[in-house]
């Protein structure tokens, strides 16, 4: 082939790809043009959807707030006994004489937790001093414990209310306080220096009040431990049981250990025991910032099941049952388990902690949110736009179904508190709240779908239109003070019939 043929055959080639590139270049600005419009389609019906949402969730807070407000007002059925051990003992239990002598470890238990949950006070007219631990009802057995092994009786603090279980006392004056005083110096480590004041009372009237002073000094400084005094796993099952924790968590299966104290050095004490038995250091002592605080973590698995199974074996008895739940975690059982370990501890988080499924929605988040952090180290803008009404959005529905959540245990509280006979402080709240508490008290296991409090605020509507239609503009039908009565409210035990809300009625 020639040369002019050759140079022909490029020049062609050349021409015809000018003209394939000017049609790829049109469609591709196209196709930019199209997906910003698209996006600001999408970012108009995204802020509709939006205001939507944060409306439905203003007003489920709304809801939710009106259940909680009524729950307050709950006082629970008056607490007349207890069950420990098996028995059920009647309340209050008076002092007893001791019949019994702890052992070693017992001791060594009843130390630690008193170390967290113990209190020592001078009595008001300065005779001597009193020894107290106060606990919720279902954690009865460790009272008894103290009863049996130092006398003492056993009373009602305060009843429940609420979401507030009942409280029970034990306490301990006199001689007996004394004695037991003398007895839990040898083994407790944080309070050793009250102790010894107790045992050591004086008779003297105007030295009382020189040791009662030095008494409330010695609660306001962080504790002086002995350097001779020493832990064990006794003492730190019972400090665990006083004021420890088990916690899970929810997107994974890693379990943690922890121990709160206001102050670091029975903390720091039990660490070098844990690290020396552990052999590494593995419990560590972090500050919280928040409330002035100290905890001491395991966060390591195999270290974790070592100590819960030393802790159960050296008589580990309040969290017992949360300690052998967590030592059954499985895969397969990892719901169940989170479960169960929630309903062994205390109310203060129930309404803060996340479910099944909400822990699946935090996890998705954390995943975007982790994204959309890498997205930032790659400087994609666009990316990071995206990933962050994505997150944005999710969050705001995560919001409204935990709300939801939270409305669905609270009505569930609320009808087990009334059928347990608890009865409200404030009995017209109900009506002020436009509360249902017939559909709370429903015995059915699936709440229906309609809110508690939507269901309240049509039967209000119908309680005051049968009262205006019913009772004549007279004295009729009001009482002294020119109130309605409570004849002219439906009864609970009937049942009304609500018109059908696909009609509008």
């Amino acid at each position: 082939m020639s040369v002019r043929r050759i140079s022909a055959c490029r020049a062609t080639e050349r021409a015809v790809g000018r003209r394939a590139v000017g049609p790829l270049l049109g469609l591709l600005a196209l196709l930019v043009v199209w997906e910003r419009v698209h996006r600001h389609a999408f970012s108009a019906l995204s802020r509709g959807e939006e205001h939507g949402l944060r409306k439905e969730l203003r007003e489920l807070k709304e809801e939710e707030a009106q259940l909680k407000k009524f729950l307050k007002t709950l006082a629970w059925p008056k607490l007349t006994c207890l069950q420990a051990f098996g028995k059920t003992y009647n309340l209050s239990l008076r002092d007893r004489t001791v019949s019994k002598s702890p052992t070693a470890a017992e001791l060594g238990y009843l130390g630690g937790f008193f170390d967290g949950d113990g209190c020592v006070s001078p009595r008001n007219d300065l005779s001597g001093c009193r020894l107290r631990i106060g606990q919720v009802a279902v954690n009865a057995k460790v009272l008894i414990l103290f009863r049996r092994f130092f006398g003492g009786g056993i009373y009602i603090h305060s009843q429940g209310i609420g979401i507030q279980q009942p409280m029970l006392q034990w306490e301990i004056s006199g001689e007996k306080a004394r004695a037991a005083a003398r007895q839990l110096c040898k083994v407790c480590l944080s309070k050793t220096e009250q102790l010894q004041l107790a045992s050591n009372w004086p008779d003297d009237k105007d030295k009382r009040q020189l040791v009662a002073d030095k008494l409330r000094e010695l609660k306001r400084c962080p504790p002086n431990i002995p350097k001779q005094s020493r832990s064990s796993w006794a003492h730190l099952a019972g400090l665990f049981d006083s004021d420890g924790c088990i916690g899970l968590d929810p997107s994974g299966m890693s379990l943690s250990l922890k121990l709160t104290q206001k102050y670091e050095a029975l903390l720091v004490r039990s660490k070098v025991f844990l690290n020396s038995k552990l052999g590494a250091p593995i419990a560590k002592v972090y500050a919280q910032r928040a409330c002035y605080a100290y905890d001491l973590q395991i966060r390591d698995q195999k270290a974790v099941q070592v100590v819960l199974n030393k802790l159960l074996s050296a008589g580990l008895t309040v969290k017992s049952r949360t300690a052998k739940c967590a030592l059954s975690l499985r895969e397969d059982n990892h719901a169940s388990i989170r479960e169960q370990i929630s309903s062994t501890t205390g109310n203060q988080g129930r309404y803060t902690r996340l479910d099944t499924q909400g822990c699946k929605r935090s996890k998705r988040i954390k995943r975007l949110q982790t994204m959309k952090w890498k997205a930032q180290r790659s400087n994609d803008s666009d990316l990071v736009v995206q990933l962050e009404r994505d997150v944005a959005g999710l969050q705001l529905c995560h919001q409204i179904e935990n709300v939801k959540t939270n409305i669905r245990r609270l009505t569930e509280d609320i009808q087990k508190l009334l059928f347990e006979g608890a009865k409200s402080t404030k009995p017209h709240l109900a009506n002020m709240l436009e509360l249902d508490l017939d559909l709370i008290r429903s015995a059915e296991k699936k709440l229906p779908r309609t809110s508690p409090v939507k269901l309240g605020r049509r039967r209000r509507k119908l309680v005051k239109w049968e009262l205006w239609t019913s009772t004549p503009p007279c004295t009729s039908g009001m009482d002294s003070n020119r109130r309605p009565m409570q004849k002219a409210f439906p009864d609970p035990k009937q049942s009304l019939d609500f018109p059908d809300e696909s009609r509008g009625g």
